[in-house]
């Protein structure tokens, strides 16, 4: 696949990468489309039930039901693949 870009959207990847907010030109795209999937994914399970969840999981903290993350990409990589399952499946 070969994805063109304007120079404005040229200009904004350099930008991040100069910056340092994102390492490469790769992880910038990997960046915006993970934010469209998310999107995506809001629209369609809908922010009640996104706010739901978040009460749940807050309640379960309380009781003590929680648990350690030490590798954050490697949680936030499985709750992305839990999601995409979903999508898929619906």
């Amino acid at each position: 696949m070969e994805i063109t870009l304007t120079e404005d959207q040229m200009k904004f990847v350099t930008r991040r990468v100069e910056s340092g907010m994102s390492r490469s030109e790769q992880e910038v795209i990997d960046q915006a489309l993970d934010a469209l999937y998310t999107d995506e994914l809001e629209q369609e399970v809908g922010e009640d039930a996104i706010r739901a969840a978040i009460e749940e999981g807050t309640a379960q903290l309380r009781r003590g039901e929680g648990i350690r993350i030490t590798d954050k990409g490697s949680f936030a990589d499985g709750v992305m693949q839990r999601a995409k399952k979903m999508l898929d499946s619906q």
